[in-house]
C-alpha cells in the first residue's frame, strides 16, 4: 500500500473473521482524509525492529516509511527520525539525518559527526555525512573528513567500488583546510589509490612543486592500461613539463599498451 511492491508479511486467522478488504485508491484516499493516520502507520513501520533486518523486502519497507517521513516535513516526526537515524542500516540513517537537518533540527550534526566516524558504515555513507557535517559549518567536519583521507586500502574501498580516500582529500581541499596539500601528495605516490591522478592533478592547481616528479611517475608506469599513464602525460603538457614530450612519445612506441 505505502511503495506498491508485493507485500512484506503474511497472516494467517486462528478463528473465523470478517475482513475489511482495501486498495491502493481507497488507502490513499483514507490518508488524505486522516492525516494523523498516515504518520501513525508511518511511525509504526520506522520503529519496527523486524523491517530493519537485512531480508531485502523488509528493509524496502523501512526504507519507504522512513523517506515518506522524512517527506512529511512534520515536525513531529524528528523523535522518530532521531531514534531511527541512530539504529537503522547505512543508508536509512543517512536519509534520517538529512531529513533532521531539513527540519533544523540541531541533533543531525551529531548524528552526522556519528556516522561519519562509525568504522562499520560504508565509507560512501561516511564521507557523505562529513561532507554534510560540513555543510553546517561544524568544525568536527575536516577532521572526520582527513580522517577519512589516512584509511588503509582494505578500507578505503567502498561498496560502490569508489576509493573515498581521493575524494577525502579533494573535499579537504574544497573546505580550504591546510592539510588537503601534503594528503594529496601522500594519495598520488600511493599505488593502492585509484585515482591518484586527480590528487595530483589538484596539486598542479595549488602550484605545489611536488606535482609534477608524481605525474612524471605515474606517466612512465605502464603497468595498467596506459590511461593513468596518458592522463599523467597529458597534465605534465598543460602545465609545459618539459617531460612531457619524451614521457608521451614513450606512451605510443610502448606496444604492450594497444
Amino acid at each position: 500500500l505505502l511503495d506498491r511492491k508485493p507485500r512484506s508479511a503474511s497472516v494467517v486467522a486462528e478463528t473465523d473473521m470478517k475482513l475489511l478488504v482495501i486498495g491502493q485508491r481507497e488507502f490513499s484516499g483514507v490518508i488524505d482524509e486522516v492525516p494523523g493516520l498516515s504518520h501513525k502507520l508511518l511511525a509504526a513501520m520506522a520503529k519496527d525492529p523486524k523491517l530493519r533486518q537485512p531480508k531485502r523486502s523488509r528493509s524496502g519497507v523501512h526504507r519507504s516509511a522512513v523517506r515518506t517521513l522524512a517527506g512529511l516535513g512534520d515536525p513531529q516526526s524528528a523523535d522518530l527520525l532521531a531514534m531511527v537515524a541512530a539504529t537503522a542500516e547505512d543508508y536509512v540513517r543517512d536519509l534520517a539525518a538529512d531529513a533532521l537537518a531539513e527540519l533544523g533540527d540541531a541533533r543531525a550534526a551529531e548524528l552526522y559527526a556519528k556516522l561519519a566516524a562509525d568504522r562499520g558504515v560504508d565509507g560512501f555513507y561516511r564521507l557523505g555525512a562529513a561532507k554534510s557535517l560540513a555543510g553546517l559549518g561544524d568544525p568536527r567536519a575536516a577532521d572526520l573528513i582527513a580522517a577519512l583521507a589516512r584509511l588503509s586500502a582494505a578500507r578505503a574501498r567502498s561498496k560502490t567500488g569508489e576509493d573515498i580516500r581521493s575524494k577525502a582529500a579533494l573535499t579537504l581541499r574544497e573546505l580550504g583546510d591546510a592539510r588537503a596539500p601534503d594528503l594529496l601528495a601522500r594519495l598520488a605516490a600511493d599505488h593502492t589509490v585509484a585515482d591518484r591522478v586527480s590528487c595530483a592533478a589538484e596539486l598542479t592547481r595549488l602550484g605545489d612543486a611536488r606535482a609534477g616528479d608524481l605525474l612524471a611517475g605515474m606517466a612512465a608506469d605502464h603497468t595498467d592500461t596506459g590511461s593513468m599513464s596518458y592522463a599523467a602525460a597529458a597534465i605534465l603538457a598543460e602545465i609545459g613539463d618539459a617531460r612531457a614530450a619524451d614521457l608521451l612519445a614513450a606512451i605510443a612506441a610502448d606496444r604492450a599498451l594497444d
